[in-house]
């Protein structure tokens, strides 16, 4: 017989009251004191877990700007912060089901900083969302929290960019808006009696956040215009899935769905590793050098890829943080192709005897001039 909701949740508190103790014995400050809005909102709230130290490669973004990354603010900002008071709050992330893979709830800032400083991310692990009446965890929690786990003045300012993809994202995943928004597409902007424009902000962001009337309206206007996010394709694991398909390289999928890791994706019937990654040096360059260190490092690994004639790498890749003009994007396509010849260069000064045939990019702007890219990069 399965535990009650009543027992699970009285061993996640316990657990929790000794996970807060152990971030402050570290001598971090309790998530509570800043970030509760990431851990409880509404009937809605995640547990502390642990507090570990993890690679940054290890944490996937959850994006809920534009922009997920300042570097200058963290250069001439946080990093001399910390290093003069010492990293106060790490940043909270959420266990996934892949062990030691996390998907980022805040501090995208702080984390990236913590691994130009050291190397390494020390992270509050969280749970995923409870609804603790027993109902249904809204589906774009996550956004909400996001947002909400941002504190004003402190951290910098959503731009009108920001709000444009967060309520596209929202109404995206959540269209009816936990039963308030009964049309499931975008409100109206304002109404007497029925949820409107103004309510779905305040749900997102809260009152005090762009409360100017005549903003608000901009953003109302290029929601329903389709503006900043309309014209991109979310490359999520699914289409990056139906995108290994459709050009017939290996998917990668295990048993539980997951993807294996970029060492461990082989094609055998093409002779070739497949790297799937974005264009974002870190990503990148972590993935192929992950393959450098397992193929001088693992003899093992080394053997099995000459028994199994594996004499190629090929990229599925995409563009991070896409344009949503096609001149744009498709400069940034042959950046990131420049990129992975440069790899191939740098392979056999590396003693690695392996070598970059394919870069292959997804379509990525919903208009019908960009299309799937195949580039041989030999």
């Amino acid at each position: 017989m399965g535990l009650s909701k009543t027992s699970i949740y009285s061993k996640l508190e316990q657990d929790e009251i000794l996970a807060l103790k152990k971030i402050e014995q570290a001598g971090y400050n309790s998530p509570y004191n800043k970030f509760r809005a990431a851990l409880e909102t509404g009937d809605n709230k995640r547990y502390v877990v642990d507090l570990r130290t993890v690679k940054y490669g290890d944490i996937e973004e959850n994006q809920v700007s534009v922009d997920v990354i300042f570097k200058t603010r963290c250069t001439e900002e946080l990093q001399p912060l910390i290093e003069m008071q010492g990293l106060q709050h790490p940043p909270i992330v959420e266990e996934t089901s892949i062990p030691g893979k996390y998907k980022q709830v805040t501090g995208h800032h702080r984390a990236y900083t913590m691994d130009m400083i050291q190397g390494s991310v020390p992270v509050i692990v969280v749970t995923k969302n409870y609804n603790l009446k027993g109902g249904q965890v809204s589906p774009d929690i996550d956004l909400i929290q996001g947002i909400r786990s941002n504190p004003r003045q402190e951290n910098r300012s959503y731009s009108m960019d920001d709000a444009v993809l967060m309520i596209q994202k929202s109404l995206r995943l959540n269209p009816f808006q936990d039963g308030k928004n009964p049309r499931g597409k975008l409100p109206p902007r304002t109404s007497d009696d029925k949820f409107d424009f103004d309510d779905l902000m305040n749900r997102l962001y809260g009152p005090y956040c762009f409360p100017h009337k005549a903003i608000r309206t901009k953003i109302f206007n290029r929601v329903r215009t389709g503006a900043v996010a309309s014209k991109l394709i979310d490359i999520d694991e699914n289409e990056q899935t139906s995108h290994l398909a459709r050009i017939s390289w290996d998917v990668g999928l295990v048993a539980s769905g997951k993807r294996k890791d970029s060492p461990e994706h082989f094609d055998t019937s093409r002779n070739c590793i497949i790297i799937v990654s974005d264009n974002n040096g870190q990503n990148f360059d972590g993935r192929m050098m992950n393959v450098v260190m397992k193929y001088h490092m693992d003899n093992e690994y080394k053997q099995n890829l000459e028994d199994n004639n594996i004499k190629f790498i090929d990229v599925a890749g995409r563009i991070y943080k896409p344009p949503t003009d096609k001149t744009s994007l498709d400069q940034k396509r042959s950046l990131f192709k420049k990129v992975v010849q440069r790899w191939n260069e740098f392979f056999p000064d590396a003693n690695v005897n392996l070598k970059i045939r394919y870069l292959a990019l997804p379509k990525q702007l919903k208009v019908h001039d960009d299309t799937d890219k195949l580039f041989d990069v030999r």
